[in-house]
């Protein structure tokens, strides 16, 4: 029964989104958009907290995908589908580079060097204005454009960013109801029971990470 509630509550909740755009303004469709973006940031992260390890760098890599396809687009005229996964795939690429050695650290300490990882590529994009465009950011950024069909109005990136939003959240259940997700939960809670049955708990804590920031980045590119 409890299940049948939800899956009804569910359609339910996606019936109303999916009409909201006939019933508010632009105004109210942007804080609907901006907060599907921080449910996906929030959801990210849960994929770092499955294995037992608190990310204070979700900013920076959303820095780092929003950034990373933007430029792709402006300066390499790259198609959007291209610069969006390529967004996750840097913001992984630089978790890689940060987690190796930062995942040998753990509690406070892993906290803080990803904080600070935070606070330099804060000041590099305020401080780059040839590459961020400093405090302003970066104009004329180049519109999502699908089969040729750009989505320049308020409600057509309501439904895209939703539609977005609906199938990361779908992927991320999957992974971590998988074998995969189950593994991690198993190293947050008992490390060391995890290990003496040979699981490689370093090696898995690192891919979680990636696959967060990947995420991460996914949502930058959408920002």
């Amino acid at each position: 029964m409890p299940i049948r509630k939800s899956i009804i509550f569910g359609i339910a909740g996606l019936l109303i989104l999916s009409i909201l755009p006939l019933f508010v303004g632009r105004y109210v469709l942007l804080v609907f958009i901006i907060a599907y973006m921080h449910i996906l940031l929030a959801s990210s992260l849960r994929i770092s907290l499955n294995a037992g390890q608190l990310n204070f760098g979700i900013p920076a890599f959303m820095a780092i995908g929003a950034y990373g396809s933007a430029l792709l687009m402006m300066k390499l005229d790259v198609p959007w589908i291209v610069a969006f996964f390529a967004a996750g795939l840097l913001s992984a690429l630089v978790s890689l580079i940060i987690g190796y050695p930062s995942l040998r650290l753990k509690g406070v300490y892993f906290l803080i060097l990803t904080w600070g990882f935070v606070e330099v590529i804060r000041m590099l994009a305020i401080r780059w204005r040839e590459l961020s465009g400093g405090p302003t950011g970066l104009f004329g950024v180049p519109p999502v454009s699908l089969a040729g069909i750009e989505l320049t109005s308020r409600a057509s990136q309501y439904y895209f960013v939703l539609f977005v939003m609906l199938v990361i959240l779908f992927a991320q259940y999957r992974l971590e109801h998988s074998r995969f997700g189950l593994t991690l939960k198993s190293i947050s809670q008992a490390e060391g029971l995890s290990e003496t049955v040979g699981i490689n708990t370093y090696r898995y804590k690192i891919f979680a990470f990636a696959v967060s920031s990947f995420f991460v980045g996914l949502t930058g590119s959408l920002y």
